[in-house]
């Protein structure tokens, strides 16, 4: 990816978290690599992930605000997203075996 195209990606990030009342940093890395404070909410995962879709630590982190939201279904479709980018991570696996025994 041209760096113009990922200066362009965070700057995009950045309106639609901080117009959604989320706050964040953009790290200055090769890679443009997003960090989100702790307590990021949902929006502001939902959009890092569209930013950085092959970024398994944020998948990872809004599947469990998603299963701490009661919302098991979008925290199996999170938890797979993160499994195809890192498919030997055990905590991936370990929460969809989980979390698919806990739906039947």
């Amino acid at each position: 990816m041209r760096r113009e195209h990922l200066v362009l990606v965070a700057a995009a990030t950045a309106a639609v978290i901080l117009a959604s009342g989320y706050g964040y940093v953009v790290a200055a890395r090769n890679d443009a690599a997003l960090t989100l404070p702790a307590g990021a909410g949902i929006p502001a995962l939902e959009a890092a992930t569209r930013a950085r879709p092959d970024d398994a630590g944020l998948w990872k982190r809004l599947a469990r605000a998603y299963r701490q939201d009661g919302r098991a279904d979008d925290a199996v479709a999170a938890y797979v997203a993160a499994a195809r980018v890192a498919p030997d991570d055990a905590e991936i696996n370990a929460a969809l075996r989980d979390l698919v025994a806990n739906r039947r």
